[in-house]
Protein backbone atom coordinates (compact mmCIF):
# COMPACT_ATOMS: atom_id res chain seq x y z
CA UNK A 1 0.00 0.00 0.00
CA UNK A 2 1.58 3.36 -1.23
CA UNK A 3 2.12 6.03 1.68
CA UNK A 4 -0.84 8.99 1.74
CA UNK A 5 -0.48 12.45 2.95
CA UNK A 6 -3.89 14.40 3.99
CA UNK A 7 -4.11 17.88 2.95
CA UNK A 8 -5.83 20.56 5.03
CA UNK A 9 -8.17 20.88 2.07
CA UNK A 10 -10.16 17.64 3.51
CA UNK A 11 -10.96 20.46 6.39
CA UNK A 12 -12.76 22.94 4.11
CA UNK A 13 -14.87 20.24 1.57
CA UNK A 14 -18.59 21.00 1.85
CA UNK A 15 -18.53 17.19 0.07
CA UNK A 16 -16.99 15.38 3.10
CA UNK A 17 -18.41 17.98 5.51
CA UNK A 18 -21.90 16.63 4.68
CA UNK A 19 -20.74 12.73 5.93
CA UNK A 20 -21.53 11.73 9.39
CA UNK A 21 -18.60 10.62 11.30
CA UNK A 22 -18.57 7.66 10.49
CA UNK A 23 -18.26 7.82 7.22
CA UNK A 24 -16.02 10.02 7.25
CA UNK A 25 -13.79 7.72 9.14
CA UNK A 26 -14.71 5.06 6.45
CA UNK A 27 -13.73 7.19 3.84
CA UNK A 28 -10.50 8.71 4.88
CA UNK A 29 -9.70 4.36 5.30
CA UNK A 30 -10.41 4.23 1.70
CA UNK A 31 -8.41 6.51 0.90
CA UNK A 32 -5.51 4.99 2.59
CA UNK A 33 -6.37 1.58 0.74
CA UNK A 34 -7.48 2.52 -2.41
CA UNK A 35 -4.87 1.73 -5.89
CA UNK A 36 -3.14 4.75 -7.95
CA UNK A 37 -6.47 4.92 -9.47
CA UNK A 38 -8.74 5.44 -6.61
CA UNK A 39 -9.99 2.22 -6.89
CA UNK A 40 -11.10 -0.62 -4.38
CA UNK A 41 -13.18 -3.69 -3.34
CA UNK A 42 -17.15 -2.93 -3.11
CA UNK A 43 -17.81 -6.20 -1.32
CA UNK A 44 -19.10 -5.56 2.64
CA UNK A 45 -17.16 -8.30 3.79
CA UNK A 46 -13.63 -7.16 2.22
CA UNK A 47 -14.04 -3.74 3.37
CA UNK A 48 -14.58 -4.60 6.86
CA UNK A 49 -12.20 -6.84 7.00
CA UNK A 50 -9.53 -4.73 5.39
CA UNK A 51 -10.78 -1.11 6.27
CA UNK A 52 -11.37 -1.61 9.92
CA UNK A 53 -9.00 -4.89 10.40
CA UNK A 54 -8.76 -4.15 14.19
CA UNK A 55 -12.52 -3.26 15.39
CA UNK A 56 -14.43 -6.45 16.28
CA UNK A 57 -17.71 -4.45 16.23
CA UNK A 58 -17.89 -2.97 12.55
CA UNK A 59 -20.38 -4.98 11.04
CA UNK A 60 -20.89 -5.34 7.24
CA UNK A 61 -24.19 -3.43 6.91
CA UNK A 62 -22.45 -0.40 8.23
CA UNK A 63 -20.04 -1.04 5.19
CA UNK A 64 -23.14 -0.91 2.80
CA UNK A 65 -24.34 2.28 5.04
CA UNK A 66 -21.45 3.89 4.41
CA UNK A 67 -20.78 3.41 0.61
CA UNK A 68 -24.30 4.83 0.47
CA UNK A 69 -23.75 8.37 1.87
CA UNK A 70 -20.42 8.50 -0.08
CA UNK A 71 -21.96 8.05 -3.26
CA UNK A 72 -24.50 10.16 -2.51
CA UNK A 73 -21.96 12.74 -1.93
CA UNK A 74 -20.60 12.70 -4.79
CA UNK A 75 -17.14 11.40 -3.83
CA UNK A 76 -17.45 7.88 -5.11
CA UNK A 77 -19.20 5.53 -7.34
CA UNK A 78 -19.69 2.22 -6.91
CA UNK A 79 -19.88 -0.22 -10.22
CA UNK A 80 -20.34 -4.01 -10.92
CA UNK A 81 -18.12 -6.05 -13.16
CA UNK A 82 -18.83 -9.94 -13.77
CA UNK A 83 -21.18 -10.13 -10.64
CA UNK A 84 -18.30 -8.52 -8.86
CA UNK A 85 -18.89 -4.99 -6.94
CA UNK A 86 -16.20 -2.42 -6.86
CA UNK A 87 -15.79 1.48 -5.74
CA UNK A 88 -13.55 4.31 -7.55
CA UNK A 89 -12.35 7.65 -5.65
CA UNK A 90 -14.37 10.75 -7.99
CA UNK A 91 -11.37 12.95 -9.15
CA UNK A 92 -8.47 11.07 -7.29
CA UNK A 93 -6.12 12.71 -8.95
CA UNK A 94 -3.33 10.28 -7.68
CA UNK A 95 0.31 9.81 -8.95
CA UNK A 96 0.43 7.07 -11.79
CA UNK A 97 3.15 5.04 -10.67
CA UNK A 98 1.69 1.61 -12.53
CA UNK A 99 0.81 1.03 -16.02
CA UNK A 100 -2.78 -0.33 -14.61
CA UNK A 101 -5.05 -0.24 -11.95
CA UNK A 102 -5.67 -3.40 -9.75
CA UNK A 103 -9.34 -3.40 -10.40
CA UNK A 104 -11.36 -3.55 -13.21
CA UNK A 105 -12.85 -0.04 -14.72
CA UNK A 106 -16.14 0.93 -14.62
CA UNK A 107 -18.57 -0.15 -17.54
CA UNK A 108 -18.88 2.37 -20.28
CA UNK A 109 -15.71 4.51 -19.43
CA UNK A 110 -14.06 6.10 -22.69
CA UNK A 111 -10.22 5.57 -22.73
CA UNK A 112 -8.52 6.98 -19.67
CA UNK A 113 -5.16 7.12 -18.31
CA UNK A 114 -4.95 3.81 -17.19
CA UNK A 115 -5.63 2.31 -20.82
CA UNK A 116 -2.88 0.09 -22.03
CA UNK A 117 0.39 2.56 -23.43
CA UNK A 118 2.62 1.33 -26.31
CA UNK A 119 6.14 1.65 -25.11
CA UNK A 120 6.12 3.81 -22.36
CA UNK A 121 9.22 5.56 -21.20
CA UNK A 122 9.51 4.14 -17.08
CA UNK A 123 10.87 5.92 -14.62
CA UNK A 124 14.01 5.09 -12.54
CA UNK A 125 11.69 3.05 -10.35
CA UNK A 126 9.76 1.26 -13.37
CA UNK A 127 6.50 3.36 -13.54
CA UNK A 128 4.78 5.50 -15.67
CA UNK A 129 6.02 9.04 -15.58
CA UNK A 130 3.66 11.50 -14.94
CA UNK A 131 3.00 14.55 -17.09
CA UNK A 132 0.15 15.77 -15.52
CA UNK A 133 1.11 19.34 -14.34
CA UNK A 134 1.79 20.21 -10.96
CA UNK A 135 -1.80 21.51 -9.39
CA UNK A 136 -3.18 18.04 -10.34
CA UNK A 137 -1.06 16.86 -6.98
CA UNK A 138 -2.76 19.55 -5.00
CA UNK A 139 -6.59 18.65 -5.33
CA UNK A 140 -8.23 15.22 -5.14
CA UNK A 141 -10.72 12.61 -3.11
CA UNK A 142 -13.50 15.09 -5.04
CA UNK A 143 -13.96 18.36 -5.30
CA UNK A 144 -11.98 20.60 -2.77
CA UNK A 145 -10.92 17.99 -0.44
CA UNK A 146 -7.24 18.24 -1.95
CA UNK A 147 -5.92 15.34 0.69
CA UNK A 148 -3.98 12.68 -1.42
CA UNK A 149 -1.17 12.50 -2.43
CA UNK A 150 1.42 9.91 -2.84
CA UNK A 151 4.42 11.84 -1.93
CA UNK A 152 5.21 15.54 -0.78
CA UNK A 153 6.76 18.11 -2.75
CA UNK A 154 10.32 17.44 -3.47
CA UNK A 155 12.65 19.81 -0.99
CA UNK A 156 14.23 22.58 -2.77
CA UNK A 157 18.49 22.21 -2.98
CA UNK A 158 19.88 24.03 -0.23
CA UNK A 159 22.40 26.98 -1.32
CA UNK A 160 25.92 26.38 -1.39
CA UNK A 161 27.24 28.33 1.77
CA UNK A 162 30.86 30.28 0.12
CA UNK A 163 33.20 32.10 2.27
CA UNK A 164 32.72 35.52 2.87
CA UNK A 165 34.77 38.06 4.59
CA UNK A 166 33.82 38.98 8.19
CA UNK A 167 30.63 40.70 8.43
CA UNK A 168 30.52 43.92 9.80
CA UNK A 169 27.76 43.31 12.15
CA UNK A 170 29.20 39.79 13.45
CA UNK A 171 29.08 39.20 17.41
CA UNK A 172 30.50 36.71 19.74
CA UNK A 173 27.72 34.72 20.93
CA UNK A 174 26.85 33.07 24.37
CA UNK A 175 29.06 29.99 23.76
CA UNK A 176 32.36 32.20 22.83
CA UNK A 177 31.83 34.56 26.27
CA UNK A 178 31.41 31.13 28.17
CA UNK A 179 34.96 30.11 26.57
CA UNK A 180 36.86 33.01 27.23
CA UNK A 181 36.08 33.12 30.45
CA UNK A 182 37.38 29.48 30.46
CA UNK A 183 40.70 30.81 28.92
CA UNK A 184 40.68 33.66 31.31
CA UNK A 185 40.58 36.04 28.09
CA UNK A 186 38.56 39.28 28.01
CA UNK A 187 36.33 38.87 25.75
CA UNK A 188 35.91 42.60 24.22
CA UNK A 189 40.20 42.79 23.53
CA UNK A 190 39.80 38.92 21.81
CA UNK A 191 37.06 40.48 19.53
CA UNK A 192 38.93 43.96 18.58
CA UNK A 193 42.16 41.46 17.89
CA UNK A 194 40.43 39.00 16.16
CA UNK A 195 38.56 41.32 13.41
CA UNK A 196 41.66 43.25 13.11
CA UNK A 197 42.94 39.86 12.15
CA UNK A 198 40.45 39.16 9.72
CA UNK A 199 40.37 42.36 7.91
CA UNK A 200 43.82 42.85 7.70
CA UNK A 201 44.57 39.40 6.26
CA UNK A 202 41.29 39.29 3.68
CA UNK A 203 40.45 36.17 5.65
CA UNK A 204 37.62 34.42 4.10
CA UNK A 205 35.33 31.52 6.07
CA UNK A 206 32.27 29.90 5.43
CA UNK A 207 31.12 29.83 9.73
CA UNK A 208 33.09 32.76 11.39
CA UNK A 209 31.38 31.53 14.78
CA UNK A 210 33.17 28.08 14.16
CA UNK A 211 36.54 30.31 13.39
CA UNK A 212 36.41 32.55 16.40
CA UNK A 213 35.72 29.38 18.98
CA UNK A 214 38.86 27.85 17.28
CA UNK A 215 40.93 30.95 17.78
CA UNK A 216 39.52 31.06 21.65
CA UNK A 217 40.76 27.48 21.16
CA UNK A 218 44.44 27.90 19.78
CA UNK A 219 46.19 30.91 19.34
CA UNK A 220 44.32 34.17 20.73
CA UNK A 221 45.17 33.81 24.24
CA UNK A 222 48.93 33.55 23.49
CA UNK A 223 48.50 37.07 20.99
CA UNK A 224 45.83 38.90 23.78
CA UNK A 225 48.34 40.87 25.76
CA UNK A 226 48.10 42.35 29.71
CA UNK A 227 50.85 44.58 30.64
CA UNK A 228 52.89 42.28 28.43
CA UNK A 229 51.89 39.48 29.15
CA UNK A 230 49.79 36.54 27.82
CA UNK A 231 46.30 37.36 29.19
CA UNK A 232 45.28 33.62 28.86
CA UNK A 233 45.86 30.26 30.60
CA UNK A 234 49.56 30.17 30.13
CA UNK A 235 50.29 33.13 32.41
CA UNK A 236 52.56 32.23 35.18
CA UNK A 237 54.38 33.88 37.46
CA UNK A 238 56.44 33.36 40.39
CA UNK A 239 54.02 33.15 43.40
CA UNK A 240 55.49 35.84 45.13
CA UNK A 241 55.15 38.36 41.97
CA UNK A 242 51.76 36.75 41.80
CA UNK A 243 50.54 38.16 44.95
CA UNK A 244 52.14 41.26 43.95
CA UNK A 245 50.46 41.49 40.92
CA UNK A 246 47.01 40.36 42.35
CA UNK A 247 47.53 43.44 45.29
CA UNK A 248 48.07 45.63 42.76
CA UNK A 249 45.00 44.63 40.36
CA UNK A 250 43.07 44.90 43.43
CA UNK A 251 44.01 48.00 43.92
CA UNK A 252 43.38 48.87 41.12
CA UNK A 253 39.84 47.91 40.09
CA UNK A 254 38.97 49.38 43.47
CA UNK A 255 40.04 52.87 42.27
CA UNK A 256 37.99 52.25 38.81
CA UNK A 257 34.75 51.06 40.79
CA UNK A 258 35.08 54.25 43.34
CA UNK A 259 32.01 56.41 42.88
CA UNK A 260 32.30 58.93 45.50
CA UNK A 261 31.28 62.26 43.67
CA UNK A 262 31.96 65.26 44.49
CA UNK A 263 29.76 68.26 44.81
CA UNK A 264 31.02 71.45 42.97
CA UNK A 265 29.81 74.58 44.09
CA UNK A 266 27.46 75.17 41.26
CA UNK A 267 25.71 72.22 42.70
CA UNK A 268 27.04 69.58 40.24
CA UNK A 269 28.71 66.32 40.76
CA UNK A 270 32.36 65.40 39.69
CA UNK A 271 32.05 61.79 39.46
CA UNK A 272 35.98 61.63 38.56
CA UNK A 273 37.92 60.31 35.67
CA UNK A 274 36.44 57.13 35.30
CA UNK A 275 32.57 57.86 35.11
CA UNK A 276 30.62 60.22 32.66
CA UNK A 277 28.37 62.34 33.81
CA UNK A 278 25.68 60.17 35.17
CA UNK A 279 27.86 58.30 37.35
CA UNK A 280 28.22 55.17 34.36
CA UNK A 281 32.08 53.51 34.03
CA UNK A 282 33.42 55.16 30.74
CA UNK A 283 34.27 52.98 27.82
CA UNK A 284 37.57 53.16 28.61
CA UNK A 285 37.13 52.45 32.05
CA UNK A 286 35.03 49.13 31.75
CA UNK A 287 37.38 47.93 29.35
CA UNK A 288 40.54 48.23 31.50
CA UNK A 289 38.45 46.44 34.53
CA UNK A 290 37.48 43.60 32.18
CA UNK A 291 41.15 43.44 31.86
CA UNK A 292 42.09 43.08 35.49
CA UNK A 293 39.62 40.98 36.11
CA UNK A 294 40.80 38.21 33.16
CA UNK A 295 44.75 38.93 34.65
CA UNK A 296 43.26 37.98 37.86
CA UNK A 297 41.63 35.13 37.15
CA UNK A 298 44.45 33.91 34.62
CA UNK A 299 47.33 34.72 38.13
CA UNK A 300 44.96 32.73 40.50
CA UNK A 301 45.06 29.86 37.95
CA UNK A 302 48.32 30.17 37.17
CA UNK A 303 48.90 29.62 40.93
CA UNK A 304 47.19 26.46 41.18
CA UNK A 305 48.93 24.63 38.45
CA UNK A 306 45.74 24.94 35.89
Amino acid sequence: MPSRIIREGWLESESVDRLSPQAERFFLRLCLRADDFGRYHANPQLLKSNLFPLKDDARSADMTRCLDEIEAAGLIRCYEVASKRYVEIVRFNQRTRANHSKFPEPPGREQTHDQPVTNPRLTDDGHLPDTRPASAHVFGVGVGVGCVVESPPPKKPKAMRTAHPIPEDWVPNTSHEELASKQSLPLAAAVVFFRDWALAGGKRYVDWDACFRNALKDWLPDKIKVNGRPAGNAARLHPLDAQRRLDALRERARELADNNPKWLPDGSKDHGPHRDNDGNLTTAAATELETIKAEGRAIKQGLMGK
